[in-house]
């Protein structure tokens, strides 16, 4: 970590590679969901098999950061972050030859722990590429992207699937990492606090240390993986299923793309500016987001039948739980030592991956089983409310 306010040329070029790939991840997001429907028309694949396969891509993500959060810490970031880069666009490029339902199934999980490995690595290199007191302004403004490139992705990789193929969309999301992590590799290099590697003995313990040696360190962990989990899994669960709620209200497709769009614009300013408030207000951002969100969940579940306030509230809870997002990311960079960042950022991104994961499916479970989409939307707000108790408790550790 470096410890005067000038960076280094290099610092600002591991950045600037922390922000491609943070992109690249938020743009994946978007590829399945935008090339699905193409997909199973050509593989033949039915919609409870493309619901596996979005399940295993994120089940892979969270086996990837526990993974790649514990071989950062031990290897570098710089390193691990280039060699899941790779493993992630390999994978694309073979995604783009499936030619049956196995073979996206195995293939995007796997892709799933490369892009999940990157995460706690890039989030790693970046904390430790500028000084202490930029800490969290540099996590927001780099975890800001994830949500810009969701959004720029969005348009990008619908056009290939509109007017290309749905193979060309994992062609370019599988010749962009293989390329940014060659030039990481060769351009950008580990700050000086990742530079020692770890013995295998102290690689094996991380986890120990972030869960068991220390009571106050353990609490605080669990306490920030509930926070992970639960502002994670808000997001997607909304993400996933509000437009097809909107269509169920009588509301025309176009208008769920445009609350999505608003809802990602409101994510990427309140994401970026998260780094600023957090260090002007402390974890107190982190508790209001969270609290908001709540009354916001509670707000968009009411107000379904209305279309102008079910867009203002959708855009609201872009704002404020991406700011939650950015705050939690700020916490995590501050809470753990440069030693063990990697794994703590691994293991708290992991949960959130979980969170995404098994949201988008109580919610569908729920609407499957007869319950309303308000109802469903009402007991979807305790996950936020529960995150924020968790927040208060962190911040009263203090």
């Amino acid at each position: 970590m470096q410890n005067n306010d000038a960076l280094a040329p290099r610092a600002v070029v591991a950045l600037a590679f922390c922000c491609l790939i943070a992109m690249l991840d938020g743009a994946d997001a978007q590829a399945m969901a935008i090339t699905a429907p193409l997909m199973a028309k050509d593989l033949d694949i039915g919609a409870a098999q493309m619901g596996l396969t979005f399940s295993a891509s994120l089940f892979g993500a969270a086996v990837g950061a526990l993974l790649g959060g514990q071989l950062a810490d031990r290897f570098g970031a710089k390193t691990v972050l280039a060699g899941a880069a790779m493993l992630f666009g390999l994978l694309q490029l073979a995604t783009a030859l499936a030619d049956r339902f196995e073979t996206p199934l195995l293939l995007r999980t796997i892709a799933g722990i490369g892009l999940g490995g990157a995460t706690p690595a890039f989030l790693a290199l970046a904390a430790a590429s500028v000084p202490t007191t930029w800490r969290s302004r540099i996590l927001g403004l780099v975890w800001a992207c994830f949500p810009l490139g969701a959004f720029v992705g969005g348009f990008f990789n619908g056009w290939l699937a509109q007017h290309r193929s749905w193979q060309e969309v994992f062609i370019y999301g599988g010749v962009a990492p293989i390329v940014l992590a060659l030039l990481l590799y060769i351009f950008a290099s580990n700050p000086s606090a990742e530079t020692t590697t770890s013995s295998a003995a102290n690689a094996r313990s991380r986890l120990g240390r972030l869960l068991g040696e220390d009571g106050r360190l353990r609490s605080r962990t669990i306490l920030l993986c509930i926070v992970f989990f639960g502002v994670f899994g808000t997001l997607a669960g909304i993400v996933v299923w509000l437009p097809s709620i909107l269509i169920d209200q009588n509301f025309e497709p176009a208008q769920g793309r445009a609350v999505l769009s608003w809802h990602a614009l409101g994510a990427i300013v309140s994401t970026a500016l998260g780094g600023f408030f957090f260090e002007k207000f402390g974890g107190r951002v982190l508790t209001i987001s969270l609290l908001t969100g709540f009354m916001l969940m509670i707000a968009l579940s009411v107000s379904l039948s209305v279309f102008s306030l079910a867009a203002i509230s959708m855009m609201l809870l872009g704002v404020f739980l991406g700011l939650g997002a950015s705050a939690a990311i700020a916490t995590g960079g501050l809470l753990f030592a440069p030693k063990v960042r990697s794994s703590g950022l691994g293991l708290a991104m992991a949960s959130g991956r979980f969170g995404q994961m098994l949201l988008p499916s109580a919610i569908g479970l729920g609407l499957s089983n007869g319950l309303t989409a308000t109802e469903v939307l009402l007991a979807s707000a305790v996950l936020p409310l529960i995150s924020a108790l968790a927040a208060i408790l962190l911040n009263l550790s203090d």
